[in-house]
């Protein structure tokens, strides 16, 4: 059993694990999905954040929101840039896979095994357009 105090370290411990892969995440696709262009066509960061929060909980979202606006924040080639626009940008990629986790729950589909395809394609509509709607009414 753990002792009451090490619960506050563990849960920042783990906060500042999704803070830096998340930063990483957006490194890499700054890095390798952006063709000289200022969009970014892949995002493997979101996903990162959407598996996290199904496999750990709820209580990594700041660490989501932290790491997305550190990694929007920074790029490789010019460093920190600090825009208005990335604060609700933050914030909506912790509500996508909040969201994504809520509609998971209401539906009843983290605990079914995905044998039948109907099921998997639920599963795939909720995850994908429902948990990028939060991010794209932000711009």
């Amino acid at each position: 059993m753990r002792k009451k105090g090490t619960q506050g370290f563990s849960l920042i411990g783990i906060n500042l694990l999704v803070i830096t892969i998340y930063l990483l995440l957006s490194l890499l696709a700054k890095a390798g999905f952006s063709w000289q262009s200022s969009a970014i066509t892949l995002w493997p960061a979101s996903g990162f954040a959407n598996a996290t929060v199904l496999a750990i909980g709820w209580t990594i979202l700041p660490g989501i929101a932290i790491g997305n606006f550190l990694g929007t924040a920074f790029d490789p080639n010019t460093g920190w840039s600090i825009q208005p626009f990335m604060f609700p940008v933050a914030i909506a990629a912790a509500a996508q896979a909040a969201l994504v986790k809520y509609a998971l729950i209401r539906q009843d589909l983290l605990n079914d095994s995905l044998n039948r395809i109907s099921r998997l394609i639920l599963f795939l509509l909720w995850i994908g357009p429902l948990g990028n709607w939060p991010a794209s009414i932000t711009f």
